[in-house]
């Protein structure tokens, strides 16, 4: 039996990453985006903005991870979507065309 996935400081820098069954947290971090993303329309709703937003975000952290992690790819403890988004077109998961669709003016 594999070993938990966990978040863990790494010598000599200290960065975080993820270690572990991947997939075991892919599976685990893709049901909880949706749900972040229905906290958000909730926290819209009620007019509660900045914690609309910060919920959105977290729900696009949470899949993009989840994706690359899928992908078998790393999948930085990062809070940058930009950098997420970009690690996506990286590995060929999502084109050019469709980050730079997520940019439109609010």
């Amino acid at each position: 039996m594999g070993a938990s996935p966990a978040l863990v400081a790494v010598a000599p820098t200290h960065e975080w990453r993820y270690i572990g069954s991947t997939s075991t947290l892919a599976r685990a971090m893709w049901p909880l985006a949706p749900h972040d993303l229905d906290v958000a329309r909730r926290l819209q709703q009620a007019e509660d903005f900045d914690w609309a937003a910060l919920a959105a975000q977290q729900a696009a952290e949470k899949a993009a991870k989840a994706v690359l992690l899928h992908a078998g790819l790393p999948a930085d403890p990062t809070h940058n979507i930009r950098s997420l988004f970009g690690a996506l077109v990286t590995a060929g998961v999502a084109s050019r065309e469709a980050v730079a669709a997520l940019r439109l003016p609010i």
